[in-house]
């Protein structure tokens, strides 16, 4: 007979996971969204995409037939490609992560109009790092939007060769704007990475576990419509197969069209 186990805190979390110790099944059932408003100014209305990873085998590979959801109610689902394997995380929002070989593992969603964030906006992650990008990758995406051709990719968020965190935007123009943390990240321990870019101001930020590491100013805005084949946004990698993995785990993705405060960010307990 298969027994149920409940994870600690679920109180407090919000979250509740739940393993079959038989099957070793985990998977995790979360709170209204009513309850836990997604951000503190707009509501879920600005929530484009948010990928909690929250159901999936521990120890076991995604497969290609299974969604990685996306629970802000747009219907962005992924579908994970090469493998990612589940693993259990204690994290103040999430009990699962998908962790990348850094070759052909990464989650692929397809393009849509809510992608094309001309304005303000914020990208967010919950990664542990297990190496640094190889010194032929030059890149290890995190989150990335783009097509087949070389630049236009509008935005993405990676971990240089050096362990710097980088964060570039680029219009329909193909010209670019850049903001990188000073240093090399952790690795082997969760971090909460953001990426915001602020319209009204031009100011262009990274944030690491809530603080502001690194910014700039700029006039740059991302391109909207993307103009090559393959469009689409990837997770762990590039939507579409390529050498720019990243390697080490991922537990949660969200991407606002606002550019948030740190009081907002994914770090506070729900």
């Amino acid at each position: 007979m298969s027994r149920i186990k409940r994870s600690r805190n679920t109180a407090s979390s919000g979250v509740v996971k739940i393993v079959c110790i038989t099957c070793c099944m985990a998977f995790s059932a979360t709170t209204s969204a009513e309850e836990f408003p997604e951000t503190q100014e707009g509501g879920r209305s600005k929530v484009v995409a948010h990928w909690q990873i929250q159901k999936g085998l521990v120890g076991g590979a995604a497969s290609s037939s299974q969604l990685i959801e996306d629970s802000s109610g747009n219907n962005r689902h992924g579908r994970a490609a090469g493998g990612p394997r589940f693993q259990s995380v204690e994290l103040p929002t999430t009990n699962l992560a998908l962790a990348f070989d850094g070759r052909d593992d990464r989650i692929a969603i397809a393009d849509a109009p809510g992608f094309h964030l001309t304005k303000s906006f914020t990208i967010e992650a919950w990664i542990e790092i297990a190496y640094y990008a190889g010194s032929r990758q030059n890149h290890a995406f995190i989150v990335f939007r783009g097509d087949k051709r070389e630049g236009f990719d509008p935005w993405y968020l990676c971990i240089e060769e050096s362990g710097q965190l980088k964060f570039m935007i680029t219009d329909l123009l193909n010209e670019t704007s850049t903001v990188m943390s000073p240093a090399p990240l952790p690795t082997r321990k969760f971090i909460h990475v953001a990426a915001v870019l602020d319209d009204e101001t031009g100011t262009q930020s990274l944030f690491v576990d809530g603080k502001r590491v690194a910014s700039t100013k700029t006039k740059i805005r991302a391109g909207g419509l993307l103009g090559g084949t393959g469009p689409g946004v990837g997770i762990g990698g590039r939507q579409d197969h390529s050498h720019q993995g990243y390697r080490g785990s991922i537990a949660e993705v969200r991407i606002t069209a606002a550019g948030l405060s740190k009081s907002e960010f994914l770090t506070r307990r729900r």
